[in-house]
């Protein structure tokens, strides 16, 4: 497997602008004479797709000197402050207090002290409530202790399959409605600086009731509205004509909550660890995640969750395939770490071994072909029991490559894999008909390709099968059957920068390079490339991809969008292929431009 932040939201702008109230402040203790002098007030510096970041400025409104400060706010459940400066920041449970520190404790009149923060949210951003400074409300003025009036006419005011809007007769207050919260009987599911608020992440086919109550600055809020009940409608959206897969990387700091379940059949897990020939215990942030993945399942019944094992330079197998007695303890290490302990998260296994004999950068063997194959059936048998004894059916897959170009030259992946005899064993290929212009290859090329370019002078064998076509032939003409293949699509670009004379003339394809790019995810390029002048927007009629050129730093780029990825959706839909998968989710835009355009034939 392969592997900027995307334009600032004016909705998440205008939401933070005029929600959240103010969220600073800051470890001198406060004397009582300053409370009344201190106000804060709020800015936002910049969003992003799940944070933000903004600052809060304590003024002090007196005739003399305040000293000592210290300001205090709740969050709501969804969203969290992940960096502060100019203040000593501490959390518990929903409430944030912030004190002074040692150069800053101290306002002159009229003077202030600014504080700036990150934060990050999942859901429906929303703002904080109960803000004071030194005991007061943010705004100055006398302590508030009246709540505001009950919120009436609460009603469902739309509904998907996976969430409920509620709308509500705005409620008033002697000093002003901070916020809303919703409950579902006593949890909080959700806030809102509006009369509005979209409960997401639900089943479909699930009832819900629900209340809301009003909260000032102050923290008082009000007693509880007339219950509602509305329930989410059958999820049409579902792929049920094939598998739609993707992989979430772990490290990447997407929220799983932001997983966009009901348009995906299975979901990878990438990566588990694999050393010596073992499957390793995960680390605390991937507990995390399999906590929020039993969740996500739960709201998506129909979502087969993968734990995928390897990965590119992840050692292990090849020991753990070595003998009958290794096989044995390698299987069932990854089996009783993930299908038992992790029974109520994962419903198989994805081997990712990149590559056994050829390829790759890991540890290698010559038996190490006829070892995988023999690893996969052990793999089989162990997960077939498990199986029968929790009454499911668990599922064996392995990511597997096409035609392209390894650290020893050109690589064809019957070097690596007995592809008939283990298509026997799997419930199916995951093939990676992609990075196959990598820094591995001899000029530059495209990442996946559909069809062999006429200009590209690589020549054969490597001509015809460095392609997507010519790779999921080359899997047919080798015994693996159609429904044994599921389509890959990458959602990340590759890159070169140009050591030719003939750069431009070439728009930077098919020539030497000297030295690969770090190259952006499409939502960049999405946000900040395609409409850049200085990048040249092409698309090669029999590749059929887009790429970019840029003539002054001689810089090739290619990527996905839209148009390309619904072709080789298309191919695997026509060909009768069993589907298609993507790496990964993070690279996608927050509209899933890619992956609707990657599920488009296999819904329905």
């Amino acid at each position: 497997m392969s592997h900027p932040r995307s334009r600032p939201s004016t909705r998440l702008l205008a939401l933070l602008s005029g929600g959240l109230l103010a969220l600073s402040g800051l470890l001198i203790p406060p004397s009582a004479s300053a409370a009344a002098q201190l106000s804060a007030s709020f800015a936002t510096t910049g969003t992003w797709d799940s944070g933000f970041g903004a600052q809060y400025t304590i003024r002090n409104t007196g005739d003399s000197p305040a000293s000592g400060w210290t300001l205090v706010f709740d969050l709501p459940d969804n969203v969290r402050v992940t960096s502060l400066w100019n203040g000593q920041h501490s959390v518990s449970g929903n409430r944030n207090t912030v004190q002074a520190l040692s150069w800053n404790g101290t306002i002159g009149a009229g003077q202030s002290v600014t504080v700036g923060f990150n934060g990050s949210f999942t859901g429906a951003l929303a703002g904080p409530t109960g803000c004071t400074v030194n005991g007061a409300p943010c705004v100055g003025g006398p302590v508030d202790t009246l709540a505001p009036s009950v919120p009436g006419a609460v009603r469902v005011s739309g509904s998907t399959a996976s969430s409920l809007t509620l709308a509500w007769t705005a409620a008033t207050d002697n000093v002003g409605v901070a916020g809303y919260r919703v409950y579902e009987g006593s949890v909080l599911v959700g806030t809102s600086a509006g009369a509005e608020v979209t409960v997401s992440g639900l089943a479909p086919e699930s009832t819900h009731t629900y209340v809301v109550t009003a909260v000032d600055a102050a923290g008082n809020e009000s007693g509880r509205s007339q219950a509602v009940t509305g329930s989410t409608p059958a999820d049409t959206s579902a792929p049920r004509g094939g598998i739609v897969g993707a992989y979430y990387a772990g490290w990447t700091g997407f929220p799983v909550a932001q997983i966009p379940a009901q348009k995906l059949t299975h979901l990878y897990y990438a990566f588990g660890s694999v050393q010596g020939g073992r499957c390793q215990a995960p680390s605390a942030a991937a507990l995390n995640h399999f906590a929020e993945l039993r969740t996500l399942q739960q709201r998506h019944p129909h979502l087969n969750v993968i734990i995928s094992l390897g990965g590119w330079g992840a050692d292990g197998f090849s020991d753990g395939a070595l003998t009958p007695a290794a096989r044995s303890a390698f299987a069932s290490s990854c089996v009783d770490l993930y299908l038992k302990q992790h029974r109520d998260v994962f419903d198989g296994i994805d081997i990712d071994w990149e590559f056994p004999v050829s390829g790759g950068i890991i540890t290698k063997r010559p038996e190490d072909k006829r070892n995988a194959t023999l690893l996969f059936q052990e793999l089989r048998r162990q997960i077939d029991a498990v199986g029968v004894a929790q009454g499911r059916r668990l599922q064996l897959i392995a990511a597997t490559p096409v035609g392209r170009f390894q650290d020893d030259g050109p690589y064809d992946v019957t070097q690596s894999f007995e592809l008939a005899e283990v298509a026997k064993t799997l419930d199916f290929y995951n093939v990676m008909t992609y990075d196959m212009g990598t820094g591995y290859s001899p000029i530059s090329m495209f990442n996946a390709p559909m069809r062999a370019a006429a200009e590209d002078p690589t020549g054969q064998p490597m001509k015809g099968g460095n392609n997507v076509i010519g790779g999921i032939e080359h899997y047919l003409a080798n015994g693996v059957p159609k429904n044994k293949m599921v389509l890959g699509t990458p959602f990340y670009s590759r890159g070169f920068t140009i050591n030719s004379p003939q750069a431009d003339a070439r728009k930077g394809l098919f020539l030497p390079y000297s030295g690969t790019i770090n190259a952006p995810q499409w939502k960049t390029i999405k946000a900040q490339y395609l409409n850049n002048p200085a990048w040249q927007q092409l698309r090669h009629g029999a590749a059929q991809v887009p790429y970019l050129y840029n003539a002054s730093s001689k810089t090739f780029i290619s990527y996905e969008d839209p148009t390309s990825i619904a072709v080789k959706a298309a191919y695997a839909k026509q060909t009768g292929l069993r589907g298609t998968f993507m790496w990964e989710l993070s690279d996608d835009d927050a509209q899933h431009s890619l992956l609707n355009a990657m599920a488009g034939p296999f819904l329905g």
